[in-house]
């Protein structure tokens, strides 16, 4: 054996004998409880004469992909930041950095000029960009003087780009909106106008409170 195999061995295998049963970690969900289990074997049975060399990377068994809480476990539920109740599945962006949206609640702003998204960390040339429900940072271009130039949390409602849902139905808005928010998620306004994604209400309880229409 090479070298470079006998330091890959030795980083990530263990030499035993005759393996009975290999060292695993086992994770079962139960779907009627909603409730998950995790059990560790570690039960080998060893025969100096045999030289077997066995990976010990954990093994995990799936049955049920239903529960949003279980895919939260598992890395495949997109995690929203800020004061989001929950978490959404990953869907096409349709709002870069640079996009210009409605202002969709009663505050005094007409639009909202995006200038970052909340938990989008970046990659080298490329926009970052939000969906529904996401929170980004904004100014107001048309509007009240005293909300001008300043820099206010806001989160899309509604956006033109069509996205597809779980159930396999595509949607989108006729227009792009937002409302303004502070870092709690509370409205600066108290009224919204026009419908508001499912995807946002079932983040922001407060939009949800407000909202008139929820699609």
């Amino acid at each position: 054996m090479s070298a470079k195999g006998a330091f890959w061995q030795s980083r990530h295998c263990t030499r035993i004998g005759a393996v009975a049963t290999p060292i695993s970690t086992t994770t079962t969900f139960n779907e009627s409880i909603g409730s998950a289990s995790t059990t560790s074997e570690s039960t080998v049975r060893v025969e100096p004469r045999c030289k077997t060399t066995v990976c010990t990377r954990p093994v995990f068994i799936l049955q049920d992909y239903d529960s949003d809480d279980q895919l939260k476990q598992l890395g495949y539920i997109q995690d929203n930041g800020g004061a989001a109740s929950g978490n959404k599945f990953r869907m096409t962006l349709g709002l870069p950095v640079g996009a210009v949206m409605n202002c969709a609640d009663n505050s005094g702003a007409k639009n909202l000029y995006v200038i970052s998204v909340k938990g989008i960390h970046g990659r080298l040339n490329k926009l970052p960009a939000g969906g529904v429900g996401d929170m980004v940072m904004a100014t107001v271009k048309k509007g009240k003087p005293e909300l001008r130039k300043k820099v206010m949390p806001a989160v899309i409602i509604r956006q033109r780009k069509a996205w597809r849902r779980r159930d396999g139905v595509f949607i989108y808005f006729e227009d792009n909106a937002g409302v303004i928010v502070n870092p709690k998620g509370e409205m600066k306004g108290s009224a919204i106008t026009g419908p508001v994604g499912k995807e946002c209400a079932d983040l922001w309880p407060r939009i949800a409170s407000c909202a008139g229409t929820v699609v």
